[in-house]
């Protein structure tokens, strides 16, 4: 049924059924109102019957649906009340008229008086008014479907932007940092600096290539974590951390860089060049656990963390209806339906 709607490969069978209800609606409007044997009168009758249904599709479709479309609701249902009311009259009433009184028939309606050819008027327009809801619902649905599908594609481009923005988490000013407080390693303490580096460049690798996919190990998220906050660690011997797994890691995928944005915001700027972003966190103290399909991130540090909007917008995209964020001051509590 949807492709029959919407597929443009269907559009004759589509217009062909619309033919065919026409005919039908015709025919038994014509062979009510007809109660003659001859046959010509009746086709003719029957022929001026679809051609004025067929007149009013017409103008629905081409000219009063992008009323209804740009949401000029009045002027819509105004228009095609005149365009029924018209053309009923003409069909029945002026040229079954001339049908009638070209054969010598006596026409019906001309014993009848005009309030109640009024009256039948307004009967015969809530019928086509049901007919004419009948023909909007294909094209409004069609419509409906293409909007649809174009805020899909304009929220799957802005959700691809923000991964990509979330994706550069590692700030400029945290490689400054870490290549600054190297270089000083290097003077003093050349292990140090070594494993700094290393470090660094375990973390950009996997900034650089395994986030180019939608989804990673929650393994090598752990593991980024791990070497991140090291290198947080070798930056300032103040701060400390733990991370703490529990519950069945192996073959979880979740989207890269989930957890590293509640960690970003334990940087601030200080006044110094060499120091970019001083961390005022002391102890970082992380909760990574897998339990009946539910992933839980527990954080907790010496950090007022200020929810992110951008960071609840990517939840929502990434996991709608299943993930809750809690933030309190020093405190942050993910919890992810992974199935």
């Amino acid at each position: 049924m949807y492709s029959l709607l919407l597929s443009p490969k269907y559009r004759v069978i589509r217009y062909t059924l619309l033919g065919i209800s026409l005919f039908i609606f015709a025919y038994s409007e014509s062979i009510y109102h007809y109660p003659y044997e001859e046959v010509v009168p009746f086709v003719l009758l029957l022929t001026n019957s679809f051609l004025c249904k067929a007149i009013v599709v017409a103008i629905l479709l081409t000219i009063l649906l992008p009323l209804l479309l740009k949401q000029r609701y009045a002027i819509f249902w105004i228009s095609v009340f005149v365009v029924i009311i018209t053309v009923v009259w003409m069909q029945q009433v002026v040229i079954e008229g001339m049908i009638y009184r070209h054969f010598g028939l006596p026409f019906w309606k001309e014993h009848i008086k005009f309030w109640y050819i009024i009256i039948d008027l307004f009967s015969q327009n809530a019928i086509w008014f049901l007919f004419t809801l009948g023909i909007l619902m294909g094209r409004l649905f069609k419509y409906w479907t293409k909007e649809f599908e174009h805020k899909q594609q304009i929220q799957a481009s802005q959700f691809q932007m923000e991964t990509e923005l979330m994706k550069e988490q590692v700030s400029p000013s945290f490689l400054c940092k870490t290549l600054h407080k190297s270089g000083e390693f290097a003077l003093t303490t050349p292990e140090k600096a070594s494993d700094m580096l290393m470090q660094l460049s375990r973390l950009l690798h996997y900034q650089l290539y395994d986030c180019r996919h939608e989804k990673v190990l929650l393994d090598s998220e752990i593991h980024f974590l791990n070497r991140y906050l090291s290198i947080l660690k070798y930056s300032d011997e103040h701060i400390d951390f733990n991370i703490t797994v529990s519950g069945q890691t192996i073959g979880i995928m979740i989207p890269p860089l989930l957890f590293v944005p509640f960690l970003q915001f334990g940087e601030i700027p200080s006044d110094t060049d060499t120091s970019r972003c001083k961390p005022i966190a002391t102890d970082i103290d992380i909760k990574i656990m897998v339990r009946d399909n539910q992933l839980t991130f527990d954080l907790t540090n010496h950090i007022a963390f200020d929810s992110d909007t951008s960071i609840r917008q990517r939840l929502e995209q990434l996991y709608p209806q299943k993930h809750s964020l809690k933030v309190e001051p020093n405190h942050v509590l993910l919890t992810i339906q992974i199935q």
